[in-house]
């Protein structure tokens, strides 16, 4: 047998039985030589030992220089506890600053925005574009991951399913021998789970039963989670689900999710918990012990990322730059350091208390995110003071009330909660304090 990989191992067997030890993350290609002919296996991408879904947090900006504002500060992506980032690459290309090099990984697209087809012909430009592909992943090791197209099955980006099998089989095979290859992502399909994953089905056709991606992409935006969302497009882990029937076993990226507030009714409260339940949601989804979703990226840190921004504002921040309650909230359900969970930063004022401003404030909270406790640090107070923890709909779930109260730390357990945004609010004597906090 001869075992090659993408590291370009080779080793050959003759009647002798031979343990290989295998390196997590890479590819690897082997055939079966039997004296007179080769019989060639699948590719497989050995998984990450434990896999728990470390790396899911992952995030969309544009990043080229052209595109002004669309993507954060580096050290944004730490504190956010962002683990992939996702963007195109223009042909003028562009280069993440050191530190966004160091503290995330890198998912690129390319399509004809990187590498136009001009006039050429299609057989022509498959080669060309895998060679223009390769050559920019040599000069540029910072790239983790590539993917091939963008949304291929839907009218605006329409490629051939036939031309489309040809692009991302040459470009896979290309990129793959590189002494470092990066995983190669197929194009995110934004038609819809069941008709997305016929246009892969039919793919895969051309393939004659080989594979040419790791990982399989889906663009489920508005699906429903936790009963936030779109009906009409569906439940989200019935999306995934059935998606994951034409991956040929591959995980899924969801390379673009999300919802703009105006599509909830305007709430931008309600765009927050439902990228809360989307991302606790992956969590659930699995096939044995393996994550069905393995990265899934938010659509989009700025909003001009999308091509309406005044009407579809998906952003974790508005176009100051302002943090929503969405970017609170994907702090939370991330993976984030300790310090970052710790960052009181992530602690956001109500706008409607009713602090008198020459007062100081009635009670803190920590630590923000919380995990099963939260602490209350009440100032004291003569009068009667009361104490709630209510859901973003206002329905009380935790109360508790003083006649007087000394200065103390009231501990709470709120590990019964389900992951998402609350409001604490106190009052005593008149006075009235708001504050909303992040449970994980």
């Amino acid at each position: 047998m001869t075992a090659t990989s993408s590291s370009g191992l080779c080793i050959w067997y003759y009647n002798c039985a031979q343990t290989l030890a295998l390196q997590p993350g890479k590819t690897y290609y082997w055939r079966i030589w039997n004296g007179s002919t080769h019989t060639s296996g699948q590719p497989f991408t050995v998984s990450q030992c434990g896999s728990n879904n470390d790396d899911l947090y992952g995030l969309c900006v544009n990043a080229n220089p052209i595109a002004t504002g669309q993507d954060p500060p580096a050290r944004e992506y730490a504190d956010l506890g962002v683990k992939w980032v996702r963007s195109i690459m223009y042909e003028a290309g562009f280069t993440p600053p050191v530190e966004a090099q160091s503290n995330v990984k890198w998912l690129v697209i390319f399509n004809s925005e990187t590498i136009p087809q001009g006039s050429m012909s299609w057989n022509d430009y498959v080669v060309h574009f895998a060679n223009e592909v390769y050559r920019i992943v040599s000069q540029n090791p910072w790239i983790s991951a590539v993917q091939i197209g963008n949304e291929p099955d839907i009218p605006q980006f329409h490629i051939p399913e036939y031309q489309y099998a040809a692009l991302l089989k040459e470009a896979f095979i290309k990129v793959k021998t590189l002494p470092d290859p990066p995983i190669v992502i197929s194009a995110g399909l934004a038609s819809g789970a069941v008709s997305g994953g016929q246009y892969l089905d039919n793919v895969k056709s051309y393939w004659n039963g080989v594979v040419y991606f790791d990982k399989a992409a889906l663009h489920p935006y508005q699906a429903v989670a936790g009963g936030i969302g779109w009906p009409a497009h569906g439940n989200m882990d019935q999306a995934i689900n059935e998606f994951y029937q034409h991956t040929a076993g591959r995980q899924i990226w969801l390379t673009e999710f999300g919802i703009a507030y105006q599509q909830v009714n305007n709430d931008q409260q309600a765009q927050a918990q439902y990228l809360a339940n989307c991302y606790n949601l992956f969590k659930t989804l699995k096939d044995g012990n393996k994550p069905i979703v393995e990265v899934a990226f938010w659509f989009a840190w700025d909003d001009r990322t999308h091509w309406n921004p005044y009407s579809e504002s998906y952003g974790l921040v508005d176009l100051d730059h302002n943090p929503r309650p969405a970017w609170y909230s994907y702090r939370g359900v991330s993976t984030a350091s300790e310090s970052a969970r710790r960052n009181k930063q992530s602690l956001i004022s109500d706008n409607s208390s009713t602090v008198d401003p020459g007062r100081t404030h009635l009670f803190s909270i920590y630590p923000v995110p919380a995990g099963d406790m939260l602490n209350v640090k009440l100032d004291g107070s003569k009068f009667r003071t009361r104490l709630s923890i209510s859901d973003l709909h206002g329905k009380e779930l935790i109360t508790r009330e003083w006649t007087t109260a000394d200065p103390h730390v009231e501990s709470l357990s709120i590990e019964r909660l389900r992951p998402g945004i609350y409001i604490i609010h106190v009052e005593s004597g008149g006075h009235s304090e708001k504050l909303r906090f992040i449970h994980y």
